[in-house]
């Protein structure tokens, strides 16, 4: 994984940690498609950066900086060779250098402004993001080079028709050419985005195609409907942008009625909130969820 995206991980993490619920493992370990031994080390090194990692009934989450261990003005200046540093890693995306931990551990200090968690994105993941718009606009495909895919195991190219950004542009759902099928791309492990000129050509083949709030594709949408207490409300609006179009309320319950192409998606976040949704309808999808939670022993 190249340097830029494991700063950009951290950061992510460190956004999903300072959430009022916080994360499980297994959230992180299937968000950032890693081992729990890799979690363990994530945890570990934030803790031994100065953040209090707290655990409470399996969830984990940050609530606040051991100031003893980084003192202000420790986070507010750079040495020469600190800033020739950050300088550097911006052209090149890849250092390695001594100096490293000591930026390191500012940067993760810094994002302790939850404001700064939510915006950071590395210099070419913003310009893979702007280019990725404009060929949206212009309806013309792109070249995903070096693209990393995990379920693969390999580091490509891909030739691609970008159909829609969701998730805070954390993803893309695009048809990918040479395969001929619909698939979800992670905006991170994009090394380069180069425009074509090309118009786009298979839209007859996906135009039937939608994705969900969840990030979930198909053809065929089913609507779920769930009553959500206040936290959960804030949750889903927090994770998850265009839900409030899908929302109502009563009293002091959200009722959210919104299409879904898989259970997956909304299953993940149903699950994620014990004791805070209920599903009204339909039963094919309490029953997935039960099964599920049955599963996880939850």
């Amino acid at each position: 994984m190249l340097e830029h995206q494991k700063i950009f991980r951290i950061f992510q993490l460190l956004a999903r940690l300072r959430t009022p619920l916080g994360c499980t493992k297994a959230d992180i370990k299937e968000d950032f498609e890693v081992s729990e031994r890799t979690v363990e080390r994530y945890l570990s090194l934030l803790r031994n950066i100065g953040f209090h990692v707290e655990s409470h009934r399996g969830r984990y989450r940050i609530r606040s900086l051991n100031e003893k261990r980084l003192q202000v003005e420790d986070l507010i200046t750079f040495t020469l060779e600190e800033a020739q540093l950050i300088k550097t890693a911006l052209e090149n995306q890849q250092v390695k250098h001594p100096l490293q931990q000591s930026l390191m551990s500012k940067l993760y200090a810094m994002a302790e402004m939850p404001e700064l968690t939510e915006t950071i994105f590395d210099q070419s993941v913003s310009n893979n993001i702007s280019l990725l718009y404009h060929a949206m606009k212009h309806k013309t495909q792109v070249v995903l080079h070096n693209y990393q895919s995990l379920n693969s195991g390999t580091v490509r190219d891909r030739l691609i028709e970008p159909i829609r950004m969701y998730r805070y542009n954390r993803y893309l759902a695009a048809w990918e050419v040479e395969d001929g099928m619909l698939k979800e791309f992670k905006t991170e492990r994009i090394e380069k985005v180069e425009l074509t000129e090309t118009p786009i050509r298979y839209s007859a083949s996906y135009g039937n195609y939608g994705v969900d709030i969840f990030g979930m594709t198909g053809e065929k949408s089913t609507i779920a409907t769930l009553q959500l207490t206040r936290r959960a409300f804030l949750l889903l609006s927090e994770e998850f942008p265009g839900a409030e179009k899908h929302l109502t309320q009563k009293n002091n319950a959200y009722l959210l009625k919104v299409p879904v192409y898989k259970w997956e998606g909304i299953g993940r976040f149903v699950l994620g909130l014990p004791g805070e949704i209920t599903i009204i309808a339909p039963d094919a999808f309490k029953t997935y969820v039960k099964n599920k939670a049955g599963a996880a022993g939850i």
